[in-house]
């Protein structure tokens, strides 16, 4: 082998080797960069409030109510008191469904007359304490 080519396969091998060395420090170092953000106290990260400060959000639960062709499953289901969102999928194969929400004892709270291309309607709800009929006049619910 010429004198020629061993010093240039050595000058390859030295770059190679440093270019690996470098890459392996820079990804060392983001791994250990990231490693401490996700490892810092939230005190640290979080700014400071102000007396104007937003307030937190609620965090609200939801309930799932499907219509099959069988009816609506569950065919009962309880909250208690607070805001939530309510579902309702339509899986029954009926087209241009209008959805109904009554109390018990009262007046009309919800009526949605849902599109052919919406199999879904969702809203937030914020009922009092009674009972409620979820019902469809396209099929008895």
């Amino acid at each position: 082998m010429s004198v020629k080519r061993k010093h240039f396969l050595w000058t390859t091998l030295v770059i190679v080797a440093l270019v690996s060395i470098t890459a392996g420090a820079v990804s060392h170092r983001l791994a250990l960069t990231r490693d401490a953000k996700e490892n810092s106290k939230p005190s640290e990260i979080r700014p400071a409030q102000s007396a104007n400060a937003p307030r937190q959000k609620e965090i609200l639960g939801y309930e799932v109510v499907t219509l099959t062709r069988f009816g609506f499953e569950p065919a009962e289901i309880t909250h208690h008191g607070r805001r939530f969102f309510l579902a309702i999928e339509n899986r029954s194969g009926l087209r241009d469904l209008t959805l109904r929400i009554d109390p018990e004892h009262g007046n009309r709270i919800v009526e949605v007359n849902q599109p052919d291309d919406q199999r879904s309607w969702v809203d937030e709800m914020n009922l009092p304490p009674g009972e409620y009929i979820i019902s469809t006049p396209n099929r008895a619910g």
